[in-house]
């Protein structure tokens, strides 16, 4: 039973409901878009809302290349956006009306060309039909008369309480290291949010921490984000042997007093103009995982192993 409305959603105004009887996603339409709500119908929702407006960047960067109080706002849930990381191209303020098109069990939804950046992003939503599993494709063209180099960059928020779990890389290097694991300015080693496991790194969200923690990781192909005893699956691509950002990653965690990342990025791409670039990532709700010991690889084995 596919569903396709439009439904008010707390503080985010309209949005775009989309269900397949099974699980349902409330998507912004009056600006962004983002996937605010991720779950079971009638679940907890995955995704952190950002109710009150509390996290927002406005410099004067920003005000000199989109206008005088031009304001960039989380709002939580499921974005994209492209790296790498730049002020104030990246923190373009989406904050106009989206554009709806329907499509065979799901829509996507594009906002305006970004001023300034010259790009046009979309993102398309579709739902399975049979099962607890969602495509989203983002895509972005350059709009600009100038080739652009840019990563495709999904990113995740969710709620707080959540954790990331993503398995360690094991293949066999020889000689040679067999994974990429950088850290930010901010992340400290001996944070005890996360757990460097021999099978598995796990990243938990407190709302008691005194700062942010990031670290990224390549040739990752599925994550986890666990929150109130069921998981958000996700199928990563990635491509052997292309080049990535942040010293070639695929795969990126971030977490701070009030919410937790799950973030996965494309290949950097030189796109000529009217060149799209596309990423495509597969959720997957698995249900019931149970309490998990985030710092312990045989139990998170037993609980997630299989998914991921």
């Amino acid at each position: 039973m596919f569903i396709r409305e439009y439904r008010d959603y707390k503080s985010f105004g309209k949005c775009l409901y989309l269900s397949n009887g099974s699980i349902e996603l409330y998507v912004t339409v009056d600006f962004g878009p983002r996937i605010i709500r991720f779950g079971a119908v009638g679940g907890e929702n995955f995704m952190f809302e950002d109710e009150a407006r509390k996290t927002f960047q406005q410099t004067a960067s920003m005000a000199r290349a989109y206008g005088k109080d031009a304001t960039w706002y989380i709002y939580g849930g499921h974005r994209m956006w492209l790296s790498p990381e730049y002020m104030p191209e990246t923190y373009y303020p989406d904050n106009d009306s989206v554009k709806v098109t329907e499509i065979a069990n799901g829509a996507i939804l594009t906002p305006p060309v970004q001023k300034h950046n010259k790009v046009q992003n979309s993102v398309e939503i579709k739902l399975s039909p049979k099962s607890d599993r969602v495509t989203v494709t983002h895509r972005s063209e350059n709009k600009s008369d100038k080739t652009r180099c840019d990563a495709i960059w999904a990113l995740s928020v969710g709620a707080a309480g959540g954790a990331v779990v993503v398995r360690q890389p094991t293949h066999d290097t020889g000689f040679l290291a067999n994974r990429c694991v950088p850290l930010w300015p901010y992340s400290k080693m001996n944070d005890d949010r996360v757990y460097w496991g021999e099978k598995f790194i796990t990243l938990c969200q407190k709302t008691d921490c005194k700062g942010p923690f990031k670290f990224a990781l390549d040739s990752v192909k599925k994550a986890a984000l666990v929150k109130g005893g069921n998981a958000l699956i996700k199928s990563i691509p990635h491509v052997s042997g292309a080049q990535y950002p942040d010293y070639g990653v695929n795969f990126e965690s971030y977490t701070c007093a009030d919410f937790i990342e799950i973030e996965s990025l494309s290949p950097l791409v030189n796109s000529a103009p009217g060149t799209v670039i596309t990423h495509t990532e597969q959720w997957e709700l698995v249900r019931n995982v149970g309490d998990i010991d985030f710092k312990n690889d045989a139990d998170i084995e037993a609980k997630i192993g299989e998914y991921i």
